[in-house]
């Protein structure tokens, strides 16, 4: 049986795919998660120093999520064409 010929997997709980960063604002206090959008937002700060002071501050993540997260959900680092 061929891929094509099976059904079409949907994602569990029916929403796209989910992201480290989400699962941790949603766990930290709402005055980090205000620091850590701006961190996020700021091109002149790289993913691993967001994911160093993140991981200082208690909160298990890498630099390819941190770097994922700010290139696919909120564009930073994307050539304009």
């Amino acid at each position: 049986m061929s891929l094509a010929d099976r059904p079409r997997l949907e994602p569990v709980g029916g929403r796209g795919r989910s992201y480290r960063v989400d699962e941790l604002r949603s766990e930290m206090p709402a005055e980090d998660a205000v620091i850590l959008d701006a961190y996020l937002l700021d091109a002149t700060i790289s993913a691993d120093r967001v994911a160093v002071e993140l991981t200082a501050a208690g909160y298990s993540i890498s630099t390819g999520a941190v770097a994922a997260y700010r290139y696919r959900v909120l564009g930073v680092g994307k050539r304009a064409r």
